[in-house]
């Protein structure tokens, strides 16, 4: 899996940014005339826009802008969505993380299976860390074995 590490804007672009209202609890960012301006959701389901300035233009998320509002600092890597809803950008809801860490918090492995299981004729194996976790007649149940494992290493590393 591969992603981009967010840039921080050119000073022309973070003049635009810097006339927002941005409302860090709920999330939103709102231009000079009070309307919400982030209202694109990109193919990968995270609110963005495209910010001009000077004769420049940026796509920008609104997830990063939050970051910064609260912060004061661009965020150098990635932002992970708590609760796994990519629109919901309030800072409660935010979190730095790197990539390894993105990945725990995600319920999909890459390809769009469900993360920790793989099937195996009419039954679902629950797998954690290439540990194998056992058999289950369902889908839902074997990525809950997996879940369970994956939270008691999270406990474990805390």
């Amino acid at each position: 899996m591969s992603y981009h590490l967010p840039k921080e804007p050119c000073p022309e672009i973070m003049a635009t940014i810097l006339r927002y209202k941005v409302d860090i609890k709920k999330g939103t960012v709102c231009g000079i005339r009070g309307k919400e301006i982030f209202k694109h959701i990109n193919n990968k389901g995270y609110k963005d826009t495209t910010i001009y300035g000077e004769g420049k233009r940026r796509i920008v998320s609104r997830a990063h802008v939050i970051w910064w509002a609260h912060t004061g600092e661009w965020p150098k890597d990635m932002l992970d969505h708590i609760d796994r809803d990519r629109t919901n950008d309030s800072i409660t809801n935010l979190r730095y993380t790197n990539c390894v860490h993105n990945r725990l918090n995600s319920n999909q492995h890459h390809s769009g299976k469900v993360m920790g299981v793989c099937k195996q004729g009419k039954s679902f194996e629950a797998w954690y860390a290439k540990t194998y976790l056992g058999r289950y007649t369902t889908e839902a149940k074997a990525h809950n074995a997996y879940l369970q494992a994956k939270e008691q290493v999270t406990k474990w590393q805390q």
